[in-house]
């Protein structure tokens, strides 16, 4: 892939903006601590945390599209519920939860894991109706708030 020069990526009219692509997000995310630096900035600055949170949904639209969505698996369990398998820039399965499932991991209840999504304390992913979380942000979730 060529590689446009840097000054292609910077618009802006009220101050430079830099674009990032999405697939160089998931590079970024796969290759960097920026999800560990998201976590751990929220709060501090809502610029900084909607720009963090747009550049790791990037990341996992990057992941869900294109030549890797030949690879979505979708596994029926017997509740009906899909588990959702998408591989990483890595080649790693990252396996997607339920919002039920989700709740099971982190011991709290559907609406509270629904709420969470929407409040930005935790990451989600949009797939139709439904919401799902990767496995490992339901665990990062539940750690940290064990944590408290």
């Amino acid at each position: 892939m060529t590689a446009r020069p840097a000054g292609a990526y910077v618009h802006g009219i009220d101050g430079p903006v830099v674009l990032v692509p999405a697939r160089v997000a998931a590079w970024i995310e796969a290759n960097t601590s920026i999800e560990a630096l998201r976590v751990a900035a929220r709060g501090t600055d809502p610029e900084v945390d909607a720009v963090l949170l747009a550049l790791h949904e990037a990341a996992l639209r990057s992941r869900s599209s294109g030549s890797e969505r030949k690879h979505l698996t979708c596994d029926a369990s017997a509740d009906a519920e899909i588990r959702l398998q998408t591989p990483t820039t890595r080649g790693d399965l990252v396996e997607l939860l339920s919002t039920p499932e989700t709740a099971t991991v982190t011991g709290l209840s559907d609406r509270a894991i629904r709420y969470a999504i929407a409040s930005g304390q935790l990451s989600g992913i949009r797939r139709g109706a439904k919401w799902f979380v990767r496995r490992s942000d339901a665990e990062r979730f539940r750690n940290e708030r064990l944590e408290l």
